[in-house]
């Protein structure tokens, strides 16, 4: 059987209802805001037909506008904002695909008074995520796990120019300036 992701919200909220302040947050970027939103739509449609697809990352990166790689980056800001917590699921029938997460919105306990905000004084969401990737990069690498792929190394000649190996502009080198 394969999983479906989902989103999922408690307290009973209307649909579409979301929290002002998380929207208008200057400490959190546009992407995340605006990703707050569409989660929002994904909320409980179990209990109306929306003719909305399933929240897959693709699909969720697509309506955002960006990669997926961008979209997890998001995701991880909205974790470390508070803002939603994901139940990350692997597909049993492929155990690599793990798009099949159940992002739980944290709104409804907002509105209860039960929301705390976790990033310090003047901390954006995306320093908070970057704060997290450092840690697990740091973490991997005590643990002796070196990165797989990555970036091509400059060919000698290229370093020695910092990294350019031919002379993009199309005028040959120089602008032209009447």
């Amino acid at each position: 059987m394969s999983l479906s992701p989902e989103v999922r919200r408690g307290g009973g909220l209307p649909f579409g209802q979301v929290v002002s302040q998380w929207v208008c947050d200057p400490r959190y970027t546009t992407n995340l805001r605006t990703l707050y939103t569409i989660l929002v739509t994904y909320a409980d449609i179990g209990a109306r037909d929306t003719a909305k697809g399933k929240p897959y990352r693709p699909e969720l990166a697509a309506q955002l506008g960006v990669s997926v790689k961008t979209l997890d980056r998001t995701l991880l800001e909205g974790e470390c904002a508070g803002i939603l917590h994901i139940e990350r699921r692997t597909d049993p029938s492929n155990p690599k695909l793990n798009d099949s997460s159940v992002y739980h919105l944290r709104d409804a306990e907002f509105w209860r008074g039960e929301w705390t905000d976790p990033l310090a004084p003047g901390q954006t969401a995306a320093e908070a995520a970057s704060a997290v990737v450092a840690a697990r990069v740091e973490a991997k690498r005590k643990a002796g796990i070196t990165p797989k792929g990555g970036r091509r190394k400059a060919k000698p000649e290229a370093r020695a120019r910092g990294g350019v190996t031919h002379d993009a502009t199309p005028d040959g080198g120089g602008w032209r300036h009447g």
